[in-house]
């Protein structure tokens, strides 16, 4: 780490930035604190805030509502939140309150929020021909779902064919065929496969049988904790293996499984997260995840052969950097594809972890690396700092930060592409009350700390 932060006692609410300069030397500022309410009198609160995405040049954001202890607050079931610009405030997207027969909600957390695209192709030549939807799409953990919405602050459930939880989404084209796929990955090693149909609910007709992932070692939980495309492959990770599609036969084979020990296929550790797909310096392209657990590591891997290596061991990094190991028994480096943002050939990777300096245990770090650098040295990586702004304007039951879930870079043209909102929050278990939280910072600043 190059430096600490000195304490930043300037707070702004809601998405506004500080004092006129230059958008990528703008100071950490606080965008989104648990506990208020918007323009229309909807409680917004949240324990994580679990993720951000651009849509018709706004951004969304996903909050959590798991393990969370109101008091006097109101109750909530999981919501979506909306900015329309640098200088507005977060507004209720919609709120998920539906609820089972005993009054518990059915959905209290945003698992993954994205904007799904269904392209037409020739079938012949695999090109693409046009552009079919752009569906802003969501899933959550509880009970199974994917819901897309229709128009702004109108969603809908697509009826998935699954009362499983939802942690993963993404598209696939298969050769041959004139559109690309939708791929849902919920727990229970399911996978299912959804095509665009402008007449079914949410615009999405799925199959009903789901593609079943056959785990080569037992497993503590069967959550399919991410999937990407890459070179031309679709890919999946399920504690403690990788999974690569075979389109021919609809088949799921393991192309690498983690020799993990008694703590890393435990129930709270997750294994493989953060699929992502880099494009390096010959063109070619590599598949990055992050493996959580007691050997917290960055692996890379050749999505044709299937190779893969270890790019960062990411407990002994932070060793290094900090004299004395993490706090933390395990580190997740990368929660999902939602908190691994590309900018000025940068890629930002949120951690959780604690560091053991102290002024520094209620910090929130990421790592950073020169995009097709990723797969190659330890050297490439930078590890930064993020502050805890105070004083805090609503009651919180912990000043931590803990973790970032979520990162982007801002969609709004006055930031010039020079601005990343960041964010977060992991309770674990344990129950706590407002302590989503969401920054907004210049790069140059981020990058400087």
């Amino acid at each position: 780490m190059k430096s600490n932060f000195a304490l930043i006692t300037l707070l702004v609410v809601a998405g506004t930035p500080a004092a006129a300069q230059t958008p990528a030397s703008e100071p950490y500022a606080l965008s989104y604190a648990a506990g208020g309410y918007d323009d229309g009198g909807n409680f917004l609160g949240g324990t994580e805030f679990m993720n951000l995405t651009t849509f018709n040049g706004k951004l969304y954001g996903g909050l959590s509502y798991f393990m969370d202890d109101p008091g006097t607050d109101p109750k909530s079931g999981a919501q979506i939140i909306v900015l329309d610009s640098s200088t507005s405030q977060w507004q209720q997207e919609f709120v998920f309150d539906q609820t089972d027969s005993v009054g518990n909600f059915l959905y209290g957390r945003i698992n993954s929020l994205q904007v799904v695209q269904f392209q037409s192709y020739d079938p012949t030549t695999g090109t693409v021909e046009g552009t079919l939807a752009n569906i802003l799409t969501t899933s959550f953990s509880g009970n199974g779902g994917v819901w897309t919405q229709e128009s702004p602050g109108n969603w809908v459930n697509t009826e998935l064919p699954t009362s499983q939880e939802v942690r993963s989404m993404a598209t696939h084209y298969v050769a041959g065929q004139t559109t690309n796929t939708l791929f849902a990955g919920a727990s229970g090693f399911h996978i299912y496969a959804g095509t665009y149909d402008p007449s079914a609910p949410g615009q999405i007709t799925w199959d009903k049988k789901p593609e079943i992932l056959v785990p080569d070692v037992k497993a503590a939980r069967s959550r399919v904790m991410s999937m990407t495309e890459c070179g031309g492959y679709l890919f999946a990770a399920v504690n403690p293996s990788i999974y690569r599609r075979n389109d021919q036969t609809k088949s799921w084979e393991v192309i690498y499984t983690y020799p993990a020990d008694a703590y890393d296929l435990s129930k709270d550790v997750s294994g493989f997260r953060a699929l992502n797909c880099i494009t390096l310096d010959n063109g070619q392209s590599a598949l990055m995840t992050g493996l959580e657990g007691d050997h917290s590591s960055i692996f890379s891997f050749d999505p044709q052969t299937g190779v893969g290596s270890i790019v960062l061991n990411v407990n002994g990094f932070l060793t290094q950097q900090w004299g004395n190991p993490s706090l933390n028994l395990d580190t997740i480096a990368g929660y999902d594809d939602n908190d691994i943002a590309l900018v000025n050939g940068d890629q930002l990777t949120g951690l959780d972890t604690r560091s053991p300096v102290a002024g520094e245990k209620n910090a929130a770090f990421f790592i950073s690396c020169i995009q097709d650098q990723c797969d190659l040295v330890q050297s490439a990586y930078q590890l930064h700092e993020v502050p805890v702004l105070l004083p805090w304007p609503y009651y919180r039951s912990n000043v931590a930060l803990e973790s970032i879930r979520t990162v982007t870079v801002s969609p709004f043209p006055e930031d010039q592409g020079q601005v990343i909102y960041l964010g977060g929050y992991d309770g674990g278990h344990v129950a706590h009350h407002n302590t989503a939280w969401l920054y907004r910072v210049g790069i140059n600043t981020a990058l400087a700390h």
